[in-house]
């Protein structure tokens, strides 16, 4: 019994206290181990782009009926990476709309960085017989339009 309760209490008394707690007994991550958690969480801005396109252009409602501007890229959500004229068509639209907002002009830069490439990569898919007919890089070349419109009212 005693020995039991002495034993706890030095368990109790050597561990480490977490930095603002009244109690260091009871500590729930020792101090070698808080260096070693994030303050923040770091969400890369590509993600945090395409979320916010997706939820302002692309959306549906709950019956899945669509009421975004850009519904015909849904099916193309979860493209192969050989795609790379799509995806980095998407990732310019994305980064120009999220820059759009007044606390993200400084993603307009990434989005013209990403424009320039998704352009070379669709001139490639035109050329190419097989890929010029495939709705993948129609849906490249509309996105791209988008970045225009988008860029356009940014340019003034």
């Amino acid at each position: 019994g005693s020995q039991a309760a002495a034993s706890l209490n030095r368990q109790r008394s050597s561990s480490a206290a977490v930095p603002g707690a009244s109690h260091s007994e009871f500590a729930l991550v020792p101090s070698s181990r808080l260096a070693q958690v994030p303050a923040t969480l770091s969400i890369p801005v590509e993600q945090v782009a395409s979320h916010y396109f997706f939820t302002n252009f692309v959306a549906t409602s709950d019956n899945g009926a669509s009421i975004g501007l850009t519904d015909y890229i849904i099916p193309f959500a979860n493209a192969s990476p050989s795609n790379k004229h799509l995806s980095l068509a998407f990732s310019a639209a994305s980064l120009a709309a999220f820059g759009n907002r007044p606390s993200g002009k400084a993603l307009l830069t990434k989005a013209q960085e990403q424009y320039s490439k998704a352009i070379r990569h669709v001139n490639d898919a035109l050329r190419d017989p097989v890929a010029q007919k495939t709705d993948e890089t129609l849906a490249a070349v509309m996105l791209l339009g988008m970045y225009e419109v988008s860029s356009y009212f940014t340019r003034g």
